[in-house]
């Protein structure tokens, strides 16, 4: 064997070993044994399904990580209700895997009241638009993931950007909606169960 070829094929032997035995840096993933925090999982907490896989909520100090779930028109709760495009949780506080996942967050309703309607005239003067603002009221439930019990609950109303003396509209329509969030004051609420000093 050709003396310099012998160290070559020891190296690429031992990277193999290393390969094979698990050698990796990676992060955990589903494939190490956790669950994956899916609605179809998770979801049943909401309707009083205890989650004995997940950990015990305590006021520890500490971040408590939560999912937060919506009821659907089929009755099961889903992902969707916070517009990933527009607001996000802090750091943290998602439970992506059921063995990290503390707290199940349950929206519960949602309805939208018309608050106010503002006319604007074109600038060209062939017409009117009307601007829609309706309030947001979300009521919600914060349960403990493993057993399912009751820790809060609260409805909170969001208002829209009050009517600005001009407004862009897309043209060719009569108008447009806009609404409030309550995704800042969802936050807030949740913060003294989920960010424990």
């Amino acid at each position: 064997m050709n003396r310099k070829l012998g160290p070559i094929l020891i190296l690429l032997v031992l990277a193999l070993v290393t390969l094979a035995c698990g050698g990796s840096d990676e992060p955990a993933s589903p494939s190490d044994g956790k669950t994956q925090s899916t609605a179809y999982v998770v979801g049943p907490v909401c309707q009083g399904t205890p989650l004995p896989d997940a950990p015990l909520y305590t006021r520890a100090s500490g971040t408590h990580p939560l999912v937060i779930l919506e009821l659907g028109d089929g009755g099961n709760y889903r992902y969707g209700f916070i517009d990933p495009d527009s607001y996000g949780l802090p750091d943290g506080w998602n439970g992506d895997y059921v063995e990290d996942l503390e707290l199940v967050v349950c929206v519960d309703q949602e309805e939208n009241a018309l608050v106010e309607e503002c006319a604007y005239t074109l600038e060209d003067g062939s017409g009117t638009v009307t601007l829609s603002r309706y309030s947001t009221q979300v009521t919600f439930r914060l349960l403990e993931a493993q057993t399912g019990r009751e820790i809060a609950a609260d409805t909170l109303v969001g208002m829209p950007h009050e009517c600005q003396d001009t407004e862009e509209f897309i043209e060719g329509t009569a108008g447009s909606a806009i609404y409030g969030q309550v995704y800042q004051k969802l936050e807030d609420w949740l913060r003294p169960y989920v960010e424990i000093p």
